[in-house]
């Protein structure tokens, strides 16, 4: 596993929609290509600004594959690969370092709060990260 030090600035990307509610897939390309003009670290994909819950694992794929591809060299790719499920976490964060990716935002998981004590976070993390990429 590789460590490295993350610093400047990686702006959350939004998902942008045609009008018939299918993702736009030129216009993320788009957005992508005019990002690379400027001085940006990299990029986060699937952040909470990403409509993520709208998406499908189809759509959240190409979407951090076309990123990959337009990126300007040397710009990084993070991307969030939180989900519900431990399982479900470890299986896209896999298939987003497949794609290229170079790391995963994870958040925390929320829908069962109250169980979410320090031991369980712990738990959760070390799992996601002895199984991930």
């Amino acid at each position: 596993m590789a460590f490295f030090k993350i610093k400047g600035v990686i702006p959350p990307m939004i998902t942008p929609f045609k009008e018939n509610d299918e993702v736009d897939y030129e216009k993320h390309v788009s957005n992508v290509e005019k990002w690379n003009e400027y001085d940006l670290t990299g990029y986060l994909v699937l952040g909470s600004n990403s409509e993520t819950v709208y998406l499908n694992e189809r759509e959240k794929l190409k979407l951090i594959e076309l990123t990959v591809k337009h990126r300007k060299e040397g710009k990084l790719i993070m991307v969030g690969t939180g989900m519900e499920s431990t399982i479900e976490t470890i299986r896209l964060t896999n298939k987003a370092a497949d794609l290229g990716a170079d790391c995963a935002l994870i958040v925390t998981p929320f829908y069962y709060g109250g169980k979410m004590n320090d031991e369980a976070l712990i738990n959760y993390y070390t799992e996601v990260a002895d199984n991930s990429k």
